[in-house]
């Protein structure tokens, strides 16, 4: 019985040359890659890694972190000027803030479509109503979202998200600046805050902060002023062990600032006539907190 058998095709001197060629080529490309990549990586500076402990409560660098959060650094706020915290994530996705317009008494914001939940420190600060504890943005380290339920780390909390406001801490390094600013509305800001370590071996670390500010609301007839001071210390017990100690006391005094206004009666005619748009319907008021952490 005839049986066929196919045999490859012989491979000239030239194929098999050309082919041993392209393959150390390549193999010398691909062990060259590595040693010039770590060539360029010695030549290059590491960015400042951002660390958080809002989505863990523990410190995490950020690029770690497995859930959605963003975080709004000191330099960020001195740069932008940020004067309330609501202010805080304009340039944040996720994050509507400020949507009711102007005002002098509450923070607004809603974190994915939702209401959020105030922070400071990790701790929940709740607000009785419209006349809120505000935290004076001069005051904090950073500000940080966390987008998301966060219910198994925080308790009750919206499905939004949360925003967590972290207070200034002693520094090993000393350092000290005033701050004064003037602008419109009557702006007048005169703030100062030091560091350093009170002992020479800098295992005790103190900070004061403090902050004078008056300005006029966006509307008229409507002002505010404030008084604000914050010390804390922090010593190292031993190499494991750090305790820190926070307080603030806060006090404003104004005339609050109130954008619910009905339609009919400012842009819709009644048969008393119209509301002027531009006094406030507020009254003053005097809100002292006092918040040792």
């Amino acid at each position: 019985m005839p049986h066929s058998r196919s045999s490859a095709p012989s491979r000239s001197p030239m194929a098999i040359a050309v082919r041993r060629a392209l393959g150390l080529s390549l193999s010398g490309a691909l062990l060259g890659l590595p040693m010039s990549a770590l060539a360029q990586d010695d030549g290059v500076e590491s960015e400042t890694v951002v660390v958080t402990a809002t989505a863990l409560k523990v410190a995490v660098p950020l690029a770690e972190t497995p859930r959605s959060v963003s975080s709004v650094q000191r330099e960020e706020l001195d740069e932008r000027n940020v004067q309330s915290l609501d202010e805080s994530f304009r340039y944040r996705a996720g994050v509507l803030s400020g949507h009711y317009g102007a005002d002098n008494n509450t923070n607004w914001f809603k974190v994915r479509g939702f209401d959020q939940a105030t922070y400071m420190n990790g701790l929940r600060l709740f607000d009785p109503g419209y006349y809120e504890w505000t935290p004076e943005p001069y005051g904090l380290e950073s500000v940080d979202v966390f987008k998301g339920p966060a219910s198994i780390l925080y308790g009750e909390a919206p499905s939004g998200g949360l925003i967590n406001a972290v207070s200034k801490r002693p520094t090993a390094e000393p350092r000290g600046e005033i701050n004064i600013q003037a602008g419109n509305r009557q702006h007048r800001q005169l703030a100062f805050d030091t560091s350093g370590p009170v002992t020479e071996s800098g295992d005790v670390r103190y900070r004061m902060v403090g902050l004078y500010k008056e300005r006029d609301g966006d509307l008229n007839g409507t002002d505010n002023e404030r008084y604000y001071f914050a010390p804390s210390l922090e010593w190292d017990i031993s190499d494991d062990t750090e305790l820190t100690l926070l307080a603030s006391i806060q006090k404003d005094d104004g005339v609050p600032e109130n954008p619910f206004k009905l339609a009919y009666g400012t842009i819709q005619d009644t048969p008393f006539g119209k509301v002027d748009p531009r006094p406030t319907m507020g009254r003053r008021t005097t809100t002292r907190t006092s918040a040792p952490r």
